[in-house]
């Protein structure tokens, strides 16, 4: 039932190209082209800061691009669109007359992962040439030796934030049935959380840290910047609690979300 839903999802998420563009590819390439420009300008009138490029750490920032409030609010969108959508377009009683209303979540939710994924990796990938174009202006690369754990590292973080976010805004939407309201209050409530967390620091090592999505992620940034060789990296006693807590806090949301869902009256949508 379950794989029956995420095909049907899929296929409808394909068809709407230009939404799926703008949700999942336009930040990885935003980041390609911002990147090109910024080394050539860099060049045209600095010069070369650093005597060598190493095109790993550049991929390594890619994959931690959407793991900022702003950035996230094209993710914000793409899962919106996924879970507000049938409200908006009330379809909800021509699909539910098929498919189980657990399973059309799940599916949604395990779509949005999917392409978050892909998202992540493009930014890692867009990024990558990025320091490929640096290596060439500069003549001389290099590279950590073992960088795949590290690399690993960060996407993982990365995907953990951005699934939290998808959860969220599947909650939103079965409570609001809006889908401006699916964009707007998750994108109001992670930027609050950012806001309200300037007056705390990662380096004073608060373990309840851990529970704000923003730390997390940055903890397990910090992490796989530390297995890349980083030696000054921060906060990383906090990576393992912080994906926990993420992980409890997509399954709570995503719980809750099925539980309302489950008790709607649809057969107006």
């Amino acid at each position: 039932m379950i794989g029956q839903a995420f095909g049907a999802e899929l296929f409808k998420l394909w068809r709407n190209r230009w939404s799926l563009f703008w949700a999942f590819g336009f930040m990885p390439m935003f980041g390609l082209v911002a990147g090109l420009i910024e080394e050539t300008s860099v060049r045209a009138y600095v010069g070369d800061l650093l005597p060598y490029a190493n095109p790993l750490r550049y991929a390594y920032a890619g994959l931690g691009t959407t793991q900022s409030s702003l950035f996230q609010v094209f993710a914000i969108v793409g899962a919106a669109i996924l879970f507000a959508g049938e409200y908006r377009w009330e379809t909800w009683r021509a699909i539910l007359l098929r498919t189980d209303r657990t399973a059309i979540m799940i599916a949604k939710l395990l779509l949005f992962a999917l392409a978050a994924s892909v998202s992540i990796l493009a930014s890692g990938a867009g990024r990558f040439l990025v320091g490929l174009y640096d290596a060439m202006l500069t003549g001389q690369a290099d590279a950590p030796s073992e960088p795949w754990l590290g690399l690993l590292t960060g996407f993982g973080g990365a995907l953990l934030q951005l699934m939290l976010t998808g959860a969220l805004v599947m909650l939103v939407s079965v409570l609001s049935r809006s889908l401006m309201a699916a964009i707007v209050a998750p994108l109001v409530i992670l930027v609050a959380i950012d806001l309200t967390a300037i007056r705390f620091r990662i380096e004073t090592g608060e373990l309840w840290l851990a529970a704000l999505p923003n730390f997390a992620g940055r903890a397990i940034h910090e992490s796989g910047l530390l297995l890349l060789g980083e030696p000054d990296a921060i906060g990383v006693h906090l990576a393992v609690p912080g994906a926990i807590a993420m992980m409890l806090w997509t399954a709570v949301l995503a719980i809750f979300a099925i539980v309302v869902f489950q008790r709607q009256d649809l057969s107006r949508e």
